[in-house]
C-alpha cells in the first residue's frame, strides 16, 4: 500500500495471482484512503506499463570527463554502468479527472473506489528477472493522484507477470522424435534420441543415450543441464534452470551403453520461449531460448564433449486455451466453480452441479451465481460439512488407490523398492476378489513419477498458497550431498492460523559452493514461486564464512537487497559450549 502523509491507495485484481497471458484482460480496482480534508487533485488516473531495463557501460577520462570508446595509454580512466529503460507498452485510464464529474480541479476528502480494465495485447514479450534487477522485462500497474504542481504527487505501484501464450501445435517440427549426436578425438560417439523437444513446467524432459566407446576410454561423469538463454535489448544472460547427472554412468568403461535420462522441468512459473521485436511507444527486441546440454566428461586431455539440443518452453499443452482455468482463478466464481478434468472446454459448479461451456461465456456463469436456485444450494453446501462423493470410474479409482499408496510411501519414508514389494503383496492377496487390487501397477518408475510430478507439485502450490496468507516468511538452506551429487534443500517458515509451519520448497542441483552461487539459487527459488522479497523477514543456515562472512557472503548479499535484515547469533549458546569444553572464547559484535 502507497502512502503518504495525506493519502493511502491500494491497487487490487479480479483474480488472486497477479499473472495474466497476453490477450488477457487486466481488470481490478483501485482504492484510495485521503485522511486530510479539502485535498487538492488535478487528476486520478491508472497506467499499465510493459518495460525492459539493460545496462551498457563506458569509459570516461578523468582527466577532463571526455568519453572514449578505448583506452588511451597513461591516461587515468574509469568505467561507468548506465542504466536504460525502453518502454514498450503503456496505455493509461483516468480514473477521476476534468469530464469525469471534475471541471479542472477539485478538493477530495475521505475514502474512494474506482474501477479500471485493460486489454492486453496478443503479442508481448515474457516477464523476465526481478523487476528490480537489471536486464529485466517487467510490467506494472501505476496509480497516481495527480496534485497540483506545487505539491507532491502520491503514487502506488503493483507488479504484474505477463506470458505470451505459446502453443506446442505452432511447432510441429519439434513434436516428432529427433536424433543429436557428437564424438571425441578418442571415437566416444554420443547418440541422443528424442522423442519430442516441446515441454511445460512441471513436464519431464525424456530422452535415450547410446554410447559407443571402442577404446574403452573411462567415462567419468554425464551431467545434463536445462539452461535458459535471454537477450533483452543488447544485453544477455543464461540461467541454469535445473541440473543433473547420469548416476548409473560413473568411471565406467563399458563399449557400448544404452541409458535412458530424465530431466524435470521446475513447477512454476517459466517464461516460455520467445522472440519478440515491437511495440509502442519505444521498439524493444527480446529473445527467450532453452538448451539442454549434455556434457561427458572423459579420461584424457582434451577428450570432454557436449552434445546442445534445442528445447522449447510452451505455456499450453492443448491446441486451446482453457479458458475455465481462467474463469476459476476470478474471486467472484472461485468460491463455486470447478474444471471439469474430462472436458477442458467445460467448467462446473460444485453447489447447483450445472456445467458451463467456454462458447458461453462469463455472462453465462454470472446469471446462474445471481440465480435464486444457485443462491439456495450455496447455502446448502455451506451448511453441510459432509464430502459429497461423485461416482469414480475404474480408471479413476485406480489411479486414487495408487496415489493413495505412493503418499503413504513418502510420509512414512519407504524406499521406492519398499514400495513395489508393498503393491504387489496387495495384489496377491486381493486379486480374487477385487479387480482394481488385481489392476494395480505402481513398481519404482511409476512411484517416483507420480510423487515428484503429481503429489509434489500439489503440495508446493498448497504451500505458496499458504505463504501467500501469511505475506511474510523466512527462507532456510544447507549443502546435503547425495552419493555424487550435491543439492541445496530450500526450507520455507512462517506463520499461519495454527502457528508456525514449514515446508520445503524446492531442491536445487549445484555443485558449486560460493555465496554468488547459494545466493543466485535462494534467488531463483524465490522468484520461480512468486515470492516477495520485500517480505523475506530472515534466513537461516549454518554459521560458515560463505553464509554469514562479514565482507562477502550469501548474508551480505541478501542485506544489498534486504537492508532490514539484522545478523543475530546465538552467544549465550556459544558461551555453554566453550564452558563444557574448558576453552577461552571471544565474542565479536557487528
Amino acid at each position: 500500500m502507497g502512502s503518504g502523509n495525506s493519502v493511502n491507495i491500494a491497487i487490487s485484481l479480479d483474480r488472486i495471482n497477479p499473472f495474466f497471458h497476453a490477450g488477457d484482460v487486466v481488470s481490478g480496482t483501485v482504492n484510495a484512503e485521503i485522511m486530510k480534508e479539502h485535498v487538492k487533485v488535478d487528476q486520478v488516473f491508472v497506467v499499465l506499463n510493459g518495460e525492459t531495463g539493460y545496462t551498457t557501460t563506458r569509459t570516461v577520462n578523468q582527466s577532463d570527463g571526455s568519453i572514449s570508446t578505448f583506452h588511451q595509454p597513461g591516461s587515468a580512466t574509469s568505467t561507468e554502468t548506465e542504466y536504460h529503460i525502453s518502454r514498450f507498452f503503456s496505455e493509461k485510464r483516468v480514473l477521476e479527472g476534468p469530464g469525469l464529474l471534475m471541471k479542472n480541479s477539485s478538493n477530495l476528502s475521505g475514502q474512494y473506489s474506482w474501477r479500471f480494465s485493460f486489454q492486453l495485447p496478443l503479442q508481448l514479450p515474457p516477464t523476465i528477472n526481478n523487476p528490480q534487477n537489471y536486464p529485466h522485462v517487467r510490467y506494472y500497474l501505476n496509480c497516481v493522484i495527480d496534485k497540483p504542481w506545487y505539491q507532491r504527487n502520491e503514487a502506488e505501484n503493483l507488479y504484474l507477470t505477463v506470458f505470451p501464450r505459446v502453443n506446442p501445435s505452432n511447432h510441429l517440427e519439434y513434436l516428432t522424435p529427433s536424433i543429436f549426436g557428437n564424438h571425441n578425438r578418442k571415437d566416444v560417439i554420443l547418440k541422443v534420441n528424442m522423442k519430442k523437444l516441446v515441454y511445460v513446467s512441471g513436464e519431464t524432459i525424456t530422452g535415450t543415450l547410446v554410447f559407443e566407446n571402442p577404446q574403452k576410454i573411462t567415462l567419468k561423469h554425464i551431467y545434463l543441464t536445462l539452461i535458459q538463454h535471454y537477450r533483452i535489448e543488447c544485453a544477455t544472460g543464461t540461467e541454469i534452470i535445473v541440473q543433473t547427472t547420469i548416476p548409473t554412468i560413473v568411471h565406467t568403461k563399458e563399449t557400448q551403453i544404452m541409458e535412458t535420462f530424465s530431466v524435470p522441468i521446475p513447477f512454476g512459473l517459466l517464461p516460455p520461449s520467445y522472440q519478440f521485436h515491437g511495440g509502442f511507444p519505444h521498439t524493444s527486441k527480446v529473445n527467450v531460448n532453452y538448451v539442454l546440454e549434455i556434457e561427458v566428461k572423459a579420461n584424457g586431455i582434451f577428450t570432454n564433449f557436449d552434445v546442445s539440443i534445442p528445447i522449447i518452453i510452451a505455456t499450453e499443452s492443448g491446441t486451446q486455451p482453457n479458458q475455465h482455468q481462467e474463469w476459476t482463478l476470478l474471486k467472484e466464481f472461485s468460491s463455486w466453480l470447478q474444471e471439469v478434468k474430462s472436458d477442458n472446454k467445460q467448467a462446473r459448479c460444485k453447489a447447483c452441479l450445472k456445467t458451463f461451456s467456454i462458447h458461453e461465456g462469463k455472462p453465462a456463469l454470472k446469471k446462474h451465481m445471481n440465480s435464486k436456485i444457485h443462491k439456495t444450494h450455496m447455502k446448502s453446501s455451506g451448511n453441510n460439512t459432509l464430502i459429497i462423493h461423485t461416482s469414480f470410474g475404474e480408471t479413476q479409482k485406480l489411479s486414487a488407490m495408487e496415489g493413495t499408496f505412493v503418499y503413504h510411501g513418502v510420509k512414512h519414508g519407504h524406499s521406492y523398492i519398499s514400495q513395489q514389494c508393498t503393491i504387489n503383496l496387495v495384489k496377491d492377496l486381493f486379486a480374487s476378489c477385487s479387480s482394481t487390487a488385481k489392476n494395480l501397477a505402481c513398481a519404482k518408475t511409476k512411484s517416483r513419477a507420480v510423487a515428484c510430478n503429481v503429489l509434489a507439485p500439489y503440495f508446493t502450490s498448497k504451500l505458496i498458497d499458504d505463504i501467500s496468507e501469511a505475506r511474510f516468511y523466512s527462507i532456510s538452506f544447507d549443502a546435503s550431498n547425495k552419493g555424487n551429487i550435491k543439492t541445496y534443500p530450500f526450507i520455507v517458515q512462517y506463520f499461519s492460523d495454527i502457528g508456525v509451519k514449514r515446508g520445503i520448497l524446492q531442491f536445487v542441483d549445484d555443485p558449486r559452493e560460493s555465496a554468488s552461487d547459494v545466493f543466485n539459487n535462494a534467488m531463483k527459488v524465490i522468484e520461480n514461486y512468486q515470492l516477495d522479497i520485500r517480505n523475506l523477514t530472515s534466513i537461516g543456515a549454518d554459521n560458515a564464512n560463505v553464509n554469514f562472512g562479514e565482507h562477502h557472503s550469501v548474508f551480505k548479499l541478501f542485506k544489498d537487497l534486504c537492508p532490514c535484515l539484522v545478523k543475530a547469533k546465538r552467544v549465550e549458546e556459544l558461551k555453554s559450549y566453550y564452558d563444557f569444553i574448558q576453552v577461552e572464547y571471544r565474542v565479536g559484535y557487528l
